[in-house]
């Protein structure tokens, strides 16, 4: 009797076991072909283009950074009584007013364009490529302009919570590294190029390009006076990119 019972509670714990495995094997196959083809877990390089540059331009050139500036040298003025952010035009700042610029710079314009570096890896995207990387440099100087040491080389390793401040020549360096790589790739003679979701140049990577060389004929003339920099030589630099661009001068 007892054997009997032995065999049947055996028997089921088996078949439970069984119809568990079926179950799970036959639910992971069924939800494996269940894929939203209108909710992509990541969009393609091409949608983010726009976005790149409209959310470069909402965060490095509005708010803060731009509209503060411009009313602390009196470009503007409010005539009201009362305002928002009335301390900013009594020059009244403290430790967090800039948080939400630096948030902005850290959080849209650099970490997209570095997203994008990573993703247009392949020789067909070459072209958005170049613009990550323009953008990526274009952003971290103002960022480093704006606030000097800042976090660079770690600033978007995943495994580091909390970054290493790298110095301005450190940060310069890899500006200059990828602005130089940026129109090697805007040059390229093959690639997708953009059309429409180039919303400043409309896919005229030729104009890209020399945008690319003008920057770094910016950051060129930007260390020509900083300490330990070799003046003729950085001005020797914003002559070359000068004339990459088309430009010829005396």
């Amino acid at each position: 009797m007892k054997t009997n019972m032995r065999k049947r509670v055996l028997g089921a714990a088996a078949t439970l076991t069984s119809a568990a495995v079926l179950g799970l094997t036959s639910c992971t196959d069924f939800l494996d072909v269940n894929q939203d083809p209108n909710n992509a877990e990541q969009a393609v390089v091409d949608i983010r283009l726009a976005a790149l540059i409209t959310t470069f331009i909402h965060s490095t050139y509005y708010g803060e950074n731009s509209l503060w500036g411009s009313e602390w040298t009196q470009q503007f003025s409010f005539n009201r009584d009362r305002r928002s952010y009335a301390q900013v035009h009594r020059y009244e700042i403290s430790e967090t007013s800039a948080t939400t610029a630096w948030n902005y710079f850290y959080t849209r314009p650099t970490h997209e364009a570095y997203q994008m570096m990573q993703d247009a890896s392949g020789e067909a995207d070459i072209y958005y490529r170049g613009l990550a990387k323009l953008f990526y440099a274009w952003s971290f100087q103002l960022i480093t302009d704006l606030w000097g040491p800042v976090p660079f080389e770690e600033s978007f390793n995943t495994s580091i919570r909390e970054p290493k401040y790298d110095e301005q020549k450190v940060v310069y360096q890899g500006i200059l590294k990828n602005l130089e790589e940026a129109a090697t790739d805007l040059g390229s003679a093959t690639g997708r190029r953009p059309a429409a979701n180039d919303l400043l140049y409309a896919g005229d990577v030729t104009k890209w390009a020399k945008l690319a060389k003008f920057l770094q004929a910016r950051a060129h003339l930007r260390l020509a006076y900083a300490p330990g920099e070799n003046k003729t030589e950085r001005e020797q630099g914003a002559h070359r990119a000068d004339r990459r661009t088309g430009k010829q001068r005396g």
